[in-house]
Order: C-alpha cells, then sequence, then structure tokens
C-alpha cells in the first residue's frame, strides 16, 4: 500500500512529534519547509540535527544553529558557516564552546559579533575586546552588558553587605 502524507500534516508531525523515528524520517524529506521545522523542534536529538546542519538551505543551518540540542562538535562546524545569519544564531547560542565564541568575536560581520555580546556565556574578556569594535552597534551591545554585569555586582555587595 502506498499513501502520500500531505505537506500540512508532514508539518504538524515536524513541529509537534516528540518521537524520534518520526523526527528523523522527516528529516530526510525532500521539501526544505520540513526540514526546518524539524531543526527547530526542541526535541530534535543531536545525530539528527548534526545531520541537519549539513543541509544545502541556509534556514535549515539557521534553525540547527539556535536549537539547544546541538551539540558543541556542530556548533563549532557551524560557526564557520558561510551565511552570516547562520553564524549569527550559533552567536546566541548559549551551549557555544570558548573557542567557538572568541572566533566569532573576530567575525568580519558586524551583527555576528554583536550576538557575540549578548551570549548568556560570553566571557569578560571577549566583552572588553567587543567594547572596542569598530563597530558602534557592537561597541554599545559590550558596554551595555558590561555595565548590567557591573550593577548586579553592586547590588550583590549590597545584599551581602
Amino acid at each position: 500500500m502506498n499513501f502520500e502524507i500531505s505537506f500540512e500534516k508532514k508539518l504538524s508531525l515536524a513541529s509537534e512529534s516528540k518521537d524520534e523515528d518520526t523526527l528523523f524520517v522527516l528529516a530526510n524529506d525532500g521539501d526544505c519547509r520540513i526540514r526546518e521545522t524539524v531543526a527547530g523542534n526542541t526535541v530534535t536529538n543531536a545525530s539528527v540535527l548534526d545531520k541537519l546542519s549539513k543541509d544545502i538551505f541556509w534556514r535549515v543551518r539557521a534553525k540547527v544553529a539556535s536549537n539547544r540540542n546541538t551539540d558543541v562538535k556542530t556548533l563549532r562546524w557551524l560557526g564557520k558557516d558561510e551565511s552570516s545569519l547562520v553564524r549569527e544564531c550559533v552567536s546566541r547560542n548559549p551551549h557555544i564552546d570558548a573557542n567557538t565564541m572568541n572566533n566569532l568575536a573576530k567575525d568580519e560581520i558586524y551583527y555576528v559579533r554583536e550576538q557575540v555580546c549578548k551570549n548568556p556565556k560570553v566571557s569578560d574578556k571577549i566583552l572588553l575586546f567587543l567594547s572596542k569594535d569598530e563597530n558602534n552597534f557592537v561597541k554599545e551591545a559590550a558596554n551595555s552588558v558590561i555595565r548590567k554585569k557591573e550593577n548586579k555586582k553592586i547590588e550583590q555587595s549590597k545584599i551581602n553587605f
């Protein structure tokens, strides 16, 4: 028996399924919109996300880069992606390693560097480096985070006093 599942049903499954086998099958779908939705599903496992990180369509790779289940190795790979929009998504992912974050802090595209400033795991060393960036958006983003961290330290010292 041969039957087709409608696009709408596949899209729904890609978005809402919690079944790893279903997501694996849908990750191989011919329609990039289905693969993109699988990549954005919060229960898609790391091995499926790793496979999708090599997708020809940047939007699929960007969803992989944004997914919190994406492992460090895959984020490292995507941190070198040809698409700056994919690298921007990597720079926001809190699971990137220090080496990837350092590389993205030196990215040629300013909005990638700007997003590094907003990553919750950004180091003070990187913030200081980016606070001297040639781009005003990056500089302001870094200085804003530095000010917030300083204010938080001041508030903590008042509580502990």
